[in-house]
């Protein structure tokens, strides 16, 4: 045999790893960490969304809750009213007969009254039953002080005390908001001036239609003044009419400006039945005046 087989082989100091093997080790990786990020995410919005089932859940039954007690606490309330003037009882008496409560001055002002005869319309004698339900009233009325003190828990004078400074802060909560709005609105505002301003500096009109629409405006204007103006009396009928009667003036540019409209009174002739003949172009308005007729000749 040879001496060969008597050497031991010592291992290399390092396996050589590719580059391929490091990038997918590290993508296992990358991709373990995001698989236990997203059941991590997932249990978070499991468990969040338990926890607000649970508290809509809470929360109706809070809500339902509230509502019986608030319709308990209103019955109270209700009970605790004067059945006469429909008031608090601050001071209530019970009538010992029927067991019906009602104010201190209500119903010493009640007994106080006196019957009226339906038929002498004239007072007879004075009150003696219970005016809630009609029981005869044979014993002194009572003064409740449990009702009392349950009165003045649930219908406290200082929580009435509070209900106008409870109005004034929502009122002056209110006014700052309405403040805040027309500051904004200004702003606003503003800005929308100063847009058309630059755009009134970058577009010009040409003068001559500028007059053009000054006078058309202050023909529109001159309509009001001719329905003013409109008079018909017993011997002629009026007809009015916009007729050039000035001679054209010229403005600062030299250009000619339109004639101002002028009102014209013309008598209307008649038919046989005494009515204003209709003339061309003239508009009746059956509903406004009949005899009227509004006829515009021309507008230059």
């Amino acid at each position: 045999m040879s001496d060969d087989h008597g050497i031991t082989a010592t291992p290399p100091q390092s396996i050589p790893v590719s580059h391929a093997d490091i990038d997918v080790a590290a993508l296992i990786v990358e991709r373990d960490a995001a698989v236990a990020a997203s059941l991590r995410h997932t249990a978070m919005l499991v468990a969040a969304e338990t926890r607000g089932a649970k508290a809509r859940n809470d929360l109706a039954k809070a809500h339902d809750a509230i509502s019986k007690l608030t319709a308990k606490v209103q019955t109270t309330q209700d009970a605790c009213d004067c059945f006469l003037c429909l008031d608090t009882c601050w001071v209530p008496w019970i009538l010992s007969d029927c067991g019906h409560a009602m104010c201190q001055a209500c119903l010493l002002s009640f007994l106080s009254c006196m019957k009226v005869d339906a038929r002498t319309h004239s007072p007879t004698v004075a009150y003696t039953t219970c005016p809630r339900c009609n029981t005869e009233i044979l014993s002194r009325p009572v003064q409740a002080f449990d009702m009392s003190s349950l009165i003045n828990e649930i219908c406290s004078p200082k929580a009435l005390e509070a209900l106008p400074h409870k109005v004034k802060r929502a009122f002056l909560q209110w006014k700052h908001t309405r403040a805040t709005f027309e500051q904004a609105r200004r702003n606003y505002s503003l800005e929308i001036i100063t847009a058309l301003r630059g755009l009134g500096s970058t577009a010009t009109l040409d003068a001559h239609e500028l007059a053009t629409a000054s006078d058309y405006f202050n023909f529109i204007a001159s309509l009001d003044t001719i329905d003013n103006a409109a008079v018909v009396n017993d011997d002629n009928e009026v007809v009015l009419a916009a007729n050039p009667a000035t001679p054209a003036a010229s403005n600062a540019d030299g250009l000619d400006a339109p004639d101002a409209p002028v009102i014209v009174v013309v008598p209307v002739a008649r038919n046989l039945n005494g009515d204003a003949a209709p003339s061309a172009g003239a508009h009746h308005d059956d509903d406004d005046n009949p005899n009227l007729a509004l006829n515009l000749l021309a507008i230059l």
